[in-house]
């Protein structure tokens, strides 16, 4: 396993940047498209086709909206969380979310890694594109907060707490990174069970 990994790892140093940030991008979408063929990603009955995971996996990372099952009746919460994450990292960016997770086990962003951030930002220089990112996460985390707590007081006029408070986060960062996702079958406009509105 350690000499497969090494030789992973020594492949994908001999990759330029952006074919690095492609990788990255197919790697996640095939694997999140394994990850919703499992059986607890649907709800009982359902069956999710291996063409329409990999369209749902590639939707949500590319942040199309496009669907081809009812995201709200046919995913389970664990495939709605998966869907959830992977709009997430296709919101941020396949290298934001690395560098992330890089900082957080400490370990130390290397040129190769700032030169495929700075292709992904479009930025000039990679000097200074690590607090860049850093300025990023924070600023997303921080709307995307807001937006759900905004949405979950809103929501939980019509829901128990717990579901107000993963539709209030899934839509909030679904709506932030122009997602078009929701774990709601019927539309805000029409529904008849629902009623949305801004004022108490």
């Amino acid at each position: 396993m350690v000499v497969a990994w090494q030789r992973v790892e020594k492949f994908l140093a001999g990759l330029p940047p952006a074919s690095l940030v492609l990788s990255g991008f197919l790697v996640l979408i095939l694997g999140g498209a394994l990850v919703l063929l499992l059986p607890v990603m649907v709800t009982p009955g359902n069956h999710l086709h291996p063409l329409d995971a990999l369209f749902t996996a590639t939707s949500a990372i590319c942040v199309t909206g496009l669907i081809v099952v009812d995201t709200a009746s046919f995913f389970s919460f664990w495939g709605q969380l998966v869907i959830l994450i992977l709009i997430q990292i296709g919101g941020l960016g396949y290298m934001t979310i690395t560098t992330l997770l890089a900082m957080a086990v400490r370990r130390r962003i290397e040129y190769r890694d700032r030169l495929a951030l700075r292709d992904s930002f479009s930025l000039d220089l990679p000097g200074g594109v690590v607090r860049f990112v850093i300025a990023v996460l924070k600023y997303t985390f921080f709307v995307e907060g807001v937006g759900a707590l905004i949405l979950f007081f809103n929501f939980l006029r019509y829901f128990p707490a717990r579901q107000a408070l993963f539709g209030a986060i899934f839509h909030s960062i679904s709506a932030f990174c122009n997602a078009g996702f929701s774990v709601f079958s019927t539309t805000w406009r029409n529904s008849s069970s629902i009623r949305w509105s801004i004022a108490p």
